[in-house]
């Protein structure tokens, strides 16, 4: 295990009220194309866990380095594993969300202006607050601002946490008020993946239906693995129908 990855997951143990130091063979490594692919289900998936688990980053716009690594790598873990388990869920294109990722609206107040510059393209706005936080979390308009609308749905690929991101623009004297969007769950579509943090591993559920999904489902299958901090895979179980 190279020195970044064994620091950042000391530090997300440390950090997290647990001191782990297994060290081991690992295979949390993949090429970019991959690591992209499941870059948005990192940055979801570690934004539930931060929630679930109470801790203190529920606040801050900026998802943890190391808490984002971490499930980052247990989800390339399962990918790499390469076994009967892994390669169903690998194949079936299990995620964990349909985009949109990390929308917010903003709606301007009366006598603010800035959404008007933005529908003409002009950036900065010329509100320093909100031409501010467009630049340090590299939002950008992600639909077309009608003529007579108030606001803007703002996207970014950074990894953030939309609702401590829409608390910071509540904050400003010409946001009138600002929310984020819940992304489409992919369980509505027939897929999804779920996790949970342990002291010592990451249990990641992949969940696959078909059958009339919107309205629930009427067939389903479910993998369930256990991903060790030596980054080894267990298959805790697989039930279900068979797809």
């Amino acid at each position: 295990m190279n020195l970044l990855k064994q620091l950042l997951f000391v530090s997300f143990f440390f950090l997290s009220g647990n001191v782990v130091a297994q060290i081991g063979p690992y295979t949390c490594d993949a090429p970019n194309d991959i690591k992209k692919m499941y870059w948005d289900d990192a940055i979801y998936l570690s934004n539930n866990l931060i929630f679930s688990d109470s801790l203190s980053y529920m606040d801050s716009v900026d998802v943890p380095p190391f808490y984002l690594d971490t499930v980052l790598w247990a989800l390339l873990a399962v990918y790499n594993a390469h076994l009967p388990a892994t390669d169903s869920v690998i194949g079936y294109k299990i995620h964990s969300f349909a985009l949109p990722l990390n929308p917010i609206t903003v709606e301007e107040t009366a006598n603010a202006s800035w959404v008007k510059q933005l529908r003409l393209g002009n950036i900065p706005t010329g509100d320093i607050a909100i031409d501010s936080l467009m630049e340090k979390y590299s939002l950008k308009p992600i639909r077309r601002i009608r003529a007579t609308s108030r606001q803007v749905d703002f996207g970014t690929d950074l990894p953030v946490n939309p609702n401590a991101l829409a608390k910071a623009f509540r904050k400003l004297p010409t946001v009138k008020r600002a929310f984020e969007h819940l992304p489409v769950m992919m369980h509505s579509l027939g897929k999804s993946i779920t996790a949970k943090r342990h002291p010592d591993y990451i249990t990641l559920t992949y969940y696959l239906g078909w059958g009339d999904c919107p309205a629930g489902c009427t067939a389903s299958h479910q993998w369930v693995f256990n991903v060790y901090f030596d980054w080894s895979v267990e298959v805790v179980s697989s039930t279900g129908q068979q797809p």
